[in-house]
């Protein structure tokens, strides 16, 4: 890894203490790290607004429960899509071990035809 880093002229965070050198970013340099944080800030910035306006909707129809059932049926849904997805992502990959498979098995056919040839012509 040190030797990317160089090639790149990649610094990754690091700090000096008496001839002690310790990571401080895992590998990641300054910007990197800043990028990151304002990442998760983010992500967490919006989890807390969408959570905020969820309440709000469930306490505006707090006689009907209207926003509860939404939600609810829009979880249900959501988990129903991921499902689906993870399911067709696993076909997927059956479909992809079984062409390698036969694959490997006419590669085998042709090299046992191949073989089966080459004593042919010996004889």
């Amino acid at each position: 890894m040190a030797e990317i880093n160089l090639a790149n002229n990649y610094e990754p965070l690091v700090w000096n203490i008496g001839g002690k050198i310790i990571p401080i970013g895992c590998g990641n340099d300054l910007e990197d790290v800043g990028i990151i944080t304002a990442c998760y800030i983010t992500l967490w910035s919006m989890l807390v607004a969408f959570y905020a306006m969820l309440l709000k909707a469930a306490l505006d129809t707090d006689e009907q429960s209207t926003a509860l059932f939404s939600f609810l049926f829009l979880g249900v849904f959501f988990v129903c899509m991921v499902g689906g997805a993870v399911y067709t992502g696993q076909m997927e990959q059956d479909r992809l071990r079984k062409a390698r498979a036969h694959r490997a098995a006419a590669k085998l056919k042709g090299e046992a035809a191949a073989l089966a040839e080459a004593d042919a012509e010996e004889e």
